[in-house]
């Protein structure tokens, strides 16, 4: 459990759950399945650095459970959703920025990856695609595991 938890909520353990579940689904050729979680360790991930960058406190070290909370409200709502370019270009002040991985508007996962991955047939997802969404769920998930050594969440 993340300092980040909101309710039943903990984006830094949702990504890392991802993470592992992609790999899995990977190594099984299940494509589909694995950029499908893929997909999700980069939405967790980022909206874990979102949320940690509007409720952490740099001068105490701690996280003030009233803006997370309305934060974590926020993301959730219709405008970010699972809209990864909306939420990477979600403001983000230097704490933050320290850790956002270094996605971009033309990214694969950003540009093609979406929620509803979930319904399409096997075999529509290809190897390469997979490959693409694997090494940013791999740099979005560092970010996570930054923020954890360095004590934040």
């Amino acid at each position: 459990m993340s300092r980040l938890l909101v309710g039943k909520d903990d984006h830094p353990e949702a990504a890392r759950k991802h993470f592992d579940d992609a790999r899995v689904l990977s190594d099984a050729s299940r494509l589909d399945g694995a950029a499908y979680h893929a997909g999700y360790v980069v939405e967790c991930s980022l909206k874990a650095i979102v949320l940690h960058d509007r409720s952490y406190e740099p001068a105490t070290g701690k996280t003030d459970s009233a803006e997370l909370a309305a934060w974590h409200k926020t993301l959730c709502g219709r405008k970010f959703g699972h809209d990864l370019a909306v939420i990477l270009a979600a403001s983000v002040g230097p704490e933050g920025a320290r850790y956002f991985p270094p996605l971009h508007g033309r990214a694969s996962v950003v540009t093609d990856w979406t929620e509803t991955m979930r319904y399409w047939a096997p075999g529509e997802v290809r190897e390469p695609q997979v490959s693409a969404f694997l090494n940013w769920a791999e740099v979005a998930v560092g970010s996570v595991v930054q923020m954890q050594l360095d004590g934040v969440i």
